[in-house]
Formats: structure tokens, sequence, C-alpha cells
């Protein structure tokens, strides 16, 4: 090498079982040699200067591993697999199936049985007393015996429809015992849902007047507002939309600087020593810190979420008249939790992940987001099939950048590899909010990502604001919280602070930085709201 080092320069890789047999003069029978290649790099210093950087390296990896996303469609005579980390029995099934013979497969460490022998999950038991649903109202429309009160065309619609007829107690004959309702374990009426109008948009297909118009719709960040959506634009003031319901009274006080650091600030949770609570402490408080803004307004909103969050927002309202206490709303919290999946929401003195904790309690029965692929020549565009249902925006791949950049990125990015079916053009990825949530909330893993203190960006010519609510830390195998409310910062620790939250400074006092970190823990989420 440059500095006299010893380097690999050709590589002799022999081949097994290749598709024909490989001769190379001088070389032995399926014998290959794989020399070094030289990759260039541009490397971007914090300081935003760019250096050009080369490297040397014989393209080939001793081993390699794929996630069971991936590895689907596949089958291995020798299948090597870490089940240690998969949280599902989807993940195990996929895993473990991927074998030729059950000699053929290496399971390299411990895992837990109870995630393929403790009982379906709410979520798949619902699916599955669904599917019997439709699979009966199938046979009775072929037998010609389905009531023509029966006229829906979408899942829910005819579901709701049949139970309307039969009943919430009416079970087909053949449906398994494992998986039977009954009044002890019902299954009840479903939700009524409003179709939202749709329509098929063709590529290619507009004229420069209809491509002017639509490229109108659009701003410097990307986003693009998906075909049958309410633009925002159009709406009333935000300020309208419950003048027919009653107002929580305010009182306006100005608080000096003095005087702030005195005062009690928001409730926080109180931290469960038996069953370890601090996951559950830190979003809550933050989540209790936004519905104390507007009871009556974020009520409405956590209802529109899921039936958790309606459960979250009636345990904080009968707090608010001495009915119930905060810790026993999270209990009923993490009992929901655990009943649908124990092996993420576990009891007793062990872990949760935080990340994952507000993925499902900011999970929505809609389709929030959706992901595209657009060429960037001729406009050609495909969906991704990634579609999000969640609040919770992951940024595992940025570095160095702000909060608010990295929503950019998700609303329009490049693709590093793919090309254009139709013109080998570059792809970019697109990503159109269907809807656009209440509360947007950063999964982060970097800690050289900033904390914004404000996102914003158009869509439809009105401008959308997201302020700063709070930030969760983590370190030490613990969990903490800041709470940004009133233009002020709190830091709260169910273990420490218990159900008070102590004062830090000004919200404006706090570089972007500064927020990233505190007392030598990481943030992990990072929470918005409008």
């Amino acid at each position: 090498g440059p500095e006299g080092q010893t380097v690999l320069d050709t590589l002799f890789v022999k081949l097994k079982d290749p598709p024909k047999t490989v001769k190379i003069e001088g070389l032995p029978e399926n014998v290959v040699p794989i020399t070094r290649h030289t990759t260039a790099t541009m490397c971007t210093l914090p300081n935003d200067d760019e250096i050009s950087l080369s490297r040397d390296q014989v393209l080939v990896l001793p081993n390699f591993a794929m996630t069971d996303y991936s590895s689907q469609g596949r089958t291995r005579m020798n299948n090597v697999v870490d089940l240690n980390s998969c949280y599902t029995h989807q993940s195990y099934y996929t895993c473990l199936s991927r074998s030729a013979s059950v000699g053929g497969t290496i399971i390299v460490q411990g895992f837990d049985p109870k995630v393929i022998t403790g009982g379906a999950s709410g979520y798949l038991r619902q699916e599955f007393r669904e599917l019997e649903l439709l699979d009966e109202i199938t046979r009775l429309r072929y037998e010609n015996a389905l009531s023509e009160s029966i006229t829906g065309n979408r899942r829910n619609v005819i579901i709701r429809q049949f139970q309307e007829w039969k009943g919430t107690d009416y079970v087909p004959c053949d449906v398994h015992h494992s998986i039977r309702w009954n009044k002890q374990d019902p299954l009840e009426m479903l939700d009524v849902v409003t179709d939202t109008p749709w329509q098929l948009v063709k590529n290619n297909k507009y004229g420069k007047n209809q491509r002017s118009t639509l490229a109108s719709k659009s701003n410097i960040t990307g986003f693009v507002a998906a075909d049958g959506s309410v633009p925002i634009g159009h709406t009333q003031k935000r300020k309208l939309d419950h003048d027919d319901t009653d107002k929580i009274p305010r009182k306006m006080i100005k608080i000096s600087e003095d005087i702030l650091g005195d005062l009690e600030g928001p409730e926080g949770f109180i931290w469960d020593s038996e069953n370890y609570s601090c996951a559950y402490d830190s979003l809550l408080t933050i989540l209790l810190s936004i519905w104390s803004k507007d009871p009556v307004k974020w009520k409405g909103d956590f209802k529109e979420m899921n039936k958790i969050m309606n459960v979250l927002a009636t345990g904080f309202h009968r707090v608010k008249l001495n009915q119930g206490t905060l810790e026993s709303t999270r209990n009923k919290i993490r009992h929901l939790l655990h009943q649908r999946m124990p092996g993420l929401f576990p009891y007793g003195q062990v872990g949760t992940s935080v990340n994952e904790l507000a993925k499902q309690l900011l999970r929505s029965d809609n389709i929030i987001a959706s992901a595209w692929q657009q060429c960037v020549e001729c406009e050609d565009e495909s969906n991704s099939h990634n579609d999000l249902q969640t609040c919770v925006i992951q940024c595992d791949y940025d570095r160095d950048c702000t909060t608010s950049v990295c929503l950019q990125k998700r609303f329009r990015e490049r693709h590093p590899r793919r090309r254009c079916a139709q013109c080998d053009g570059e792809i970019d990825n697109i990503m159109r909010f269907d809807v656009i949530p209440k509360i947007i909330v950063f999964a982060v893993s970097d800690a050289s990502i900033r904390v914004s203190k404000k996102i914003s960006f158009h869509d439809d010519g009105s401008k959308v604001v997201f302020n700063l609510k709070g930030v969760v830390y983590f370190g030490d195998f613990h969990y903490t919280a800041r709470v940004c409310t009133g233009g002020s910062v709190w830091f709260h620790d169910g273990m420490a602070t218990g159900r008070g939250c102590t004062y830090e400074k000004k919200l404006s006092e706090f570089t972007d930085a500064e927020l990233s970190t505190c007392n030598g823990k990481t943030m992990s989420l990072v929470f918005y709201a409008q």
C-alpha cells in the first residue's frame, strides 16, 4: 500500500454449484480471480467543506446477512437464522421456512418461544374473525341466500351490513374454536367507515395547461397533496372547527422569569419500580402536555387516531375530574398493548422500546402518507407500497442535519441507484400526506441530528406549522423527557422528579444541538404538534 503496508491485491474464489462450469486458463476449474477496485467518494464535513476520498478494496464479503423481508421467496440448503431479534411469529415463520430441510437449519443463539406459543395478538384475531365473516358472506352469496340489504363494495361496509342483518353474536359453523367469539369474548360491531372519493391518475397524459396546474400544487419541499384529499387552504380556519363545542375557559397569566422556576410546571408520571415504566412515563408526559393545551380539541384528535388513544384521552379527562390517577391511566394503556403484543410490551423489570410504543400509540386506522417513486425526466411514477400508517417518521439513515431537513428528505429525495424503466432517467422517492396528522414524531438513531424548534411546509398555498412539544432521551437503560410548553422547557424523570417537572430555561435559549442530548442521554423521539 502507499504506506508500505500489506494489502490484498487479488482474491481467488472457488465457486460452489455455479450454473455452468467456469474454466480460466492457468486456474483450477470453477476458480475465479477478484481484483482490487478503486472507489471514490465525496465526504461533507460538519462545516460544509467537502473532501474527496478513494478506497482500494476487493469487492467481496466473507459473509452476509439479510432481513426476513428480503429473504422471502428464497430457499436455502443451509439456512443460518438469528431469531433473537424477531418480534412476531410471522417473522419466525419467514426465517425458518427458507430452509430446505430441518438438518440444514442453524439457529445461531437462543430465542423467546413465547413469540410463537403465546397466542395470537388482538389485531390478528380480529383479522381472522373478519375473514371468517367474509368467507361466510361469499358462501351465502354463491348460494343466493344472502340478504338484499348486503350491498356494500368495501370490506368494512359489507361486514357491518352483515352484522346488522345477523347480529354480532352470529358465528359461522366452521370457525375454529381458537378464534370463535361469544359473550365473554365478543366481536364488536365494526365502526362506520366513510369512503374517500378517489380516481385513477394516468401518467404522461397531461396537456401543458394541466401540467402547469399540477406543478403549482407542489412546493420546494416536494409535498404534493393526494388526489381525493381536501386542501387545507379551502377549509375554514382551525379555531372555527370547534365553535359548536364548549370551550374550557383559560386564564391568561403573565409570568416573569424570576418566578417561573418556582412554578409546578407540567404534570408527569411516577415511575413504577416493579414493572419498569420509564418508556411510558416519558412519552405519555409529553402527550399529556399536548392534550392539556386544549382538552376538547385533542380529545377529538386522539379519538380519530385509534381506540387506545381514545382511552388515553378519556383517562386524562377522568384525572382532571379527580376520578382517577395518571398512573392508573398509564397502566390501562400498558395492559391494552400487552394484550395485543406481549413480546413488545412486557411486564416486570425489563425494558420497553419507546420507538415501538410511539408507533403503536400513534398508529392510524387509515393511511397517513403514501410513498411513490417518480422519474425526474418523464414523470412516470409508481407506488412503492410502503405506506405510512403511524405518525412516527424513522430517521435511520440521516446524519448531521436537523429534523426539519429529515422531513424535507421524506417529501422528495433522489434514489441513489434506481433508474426509470421507461427512459432510464433518475428516480425521486416522494412522500405524500393523504391526511396531514396533528402530531408528527421523529424516531432518531444518530446523535448528530439536531432538533428543529419549528417545522413548516406548504400545502396548496397554506402554510402548515408544527411546533416542538417534547423530546424523549435514552441512556443507562432509562428514559427521560423534556417537555416544551408556553415557550419554556421542563425536565421530567419519573424516577427522580416524580409527579412534577423541573424548569430548565426558555426554549429560545436552547441551541438545536443542546436539545439533542440531556444529562448524558441521547434523544430517541422528537415530538411536534400543530
